[in-house]
């Protein structure tokens, strides 16, 4: 099975379907009381939640609009999309204008963390308001191997830059975040992981821990239909269409 990751600047946000969804309330709640993450619960985490996103149009308990990522209606409304919606409201699902609210059950079209058109991913929001900070250096194709561990302390990182190997020392702290998959990954090539898993591998375990442990994928089940009329998006990027909807995006979009 494929499991897609975002290695490029920006991470899967420069890669992903830019739906701007944060998650169901319970599960943070479930980290918080059945798993003893203090501090992860909904509550606790909707600040930050609010301190990053600029929605357009939401706003008031559960949105913010001061933040750096730019949260959009969608402009197009494909009719097989308005269809599909009308749909499930005749099988009885309620229709949604906010999946971020207190029920996400129902039907209706998602915002996305555009702007004019344009993805607004980590790198176009987060790091470009910091790219001309001195304190800042971007590195890239950059393939990190492990964080080399020296009495309980990470103390450098060792990585691989075009090829060649180089360790970077750390002065001060090293913050791995390096997306769902990549992170456990990291940490257990490290000797930071569960230990029957890091001995069959070879590697020394330093620190037994449950890393990569009930991890998620948000896994879906895609369904095939032919239709009557040619409405569909198939063959919306190739050829001659190709070329169209690029003019049409830079001629009506980026003005």
């Amino acid at each position: 099975m494929t499991c897609a990751q975002g290695k490029v600047l920006g991470g899967s946000s420069s890669v992903n379907g830019m739906i701007y969804i944060r998650g169901q309330k319970q599960d943070y709640d479930h980290w918080e009381n059945e798993e003893g993450c203090v501090g992860w619960g909904y509550d606790d985490l909707l600040p930050y939640f609010k301190k990053s996103e600029r929605n357009e149009s939401l706003s008031g308990y559960y949105h913010g609009t001061q933040g750096p990522l730019h949260v959009s209606e969608n402009r197009h409304r494909h009719p097989l999309s308005q269809t599909f919606i009308r749909s499930g409201q005749e099988l009885g699902l309620p229709y949604i204008t906010d999946f971020n609210y207190e029920n996400q059950q129902g039907v209706g079209f998602f915002q996305t963390t555009t702007i004019n058109g344009e993805r607004a991913s980590v790198s176009k929001t987060y790091l470009k308001m910091v790219e001309g900070n001195n304190q800042l250096t971007v590195k890239l194709n950059v393939l990190v191997h492990k964080v080399q561990i020296e009495k309980g302390r990470a103390v450098s990182v060792e990585c691989e830059i075009n090829g060649q190997k180089q360790v970077i020392k750390a002065r001060k702290q090293i913050v791995l975040s390096a997306g769902a998959i990549s992170t456990p990954k990291i940490l257990m090539l490290s000797g930071v992981g569960p230990q029957n898993h890091l001995t069959e591998m070879g590697i020394k375990t330093i620190q037994d821990l449950p890393v990569g442990k009930n991890y998620h994928d948000h896994l879906h089940v895609s369904i095939n239909a032919v239709t009557r009329l040619p409405t569909s998006l198939y063959g919306q990027d190739l050829g001659l269409q190709k070329i169209k909807n690029g003019a049409q995006w830079m001629l009506t979009v980026l003005v």
